[in-house]
């Protein structure tokens, strides 16, 4: 995914982040990201995303939301790995 931004992404496919120097909160990335899996699914009419990531090697996960097609997103939430 180069240096783009998550903000816009929000065509369904499963998204890979290699660089950790990418996975920036200036990017969109949650902080404490690394090199991730970026998983995106859309719902309903369409302008209900999911974003999913989750960190290689140390794994840690996250998830956020929008209702609006990209326009805004809710704030990351890290999910707990047991």
């Amino acid at each position: 995914m180069a240096s783009e931004s998550l903000n816009g992404v929000i065509q369904p496919y499963d998204y890979e982040q290699p660089l950790v120097a990418n996975a920036i909160p200036a990017n969109g990335y949650p902080s404490g990201a690394a090199a991730c899996s970026i998983t995106v699914r859309r719902f309903g009419n369409a302008n209900w995303v999911i974003q999913e990531l989750t960190t290689w090697g140390t794994v840690r996960k996250w998830a956020r939301s929008t209702n609006n097609a990209g326009t805004s997103w809710s704030t990351w939430r890290e999910f707990s790995m047991l």
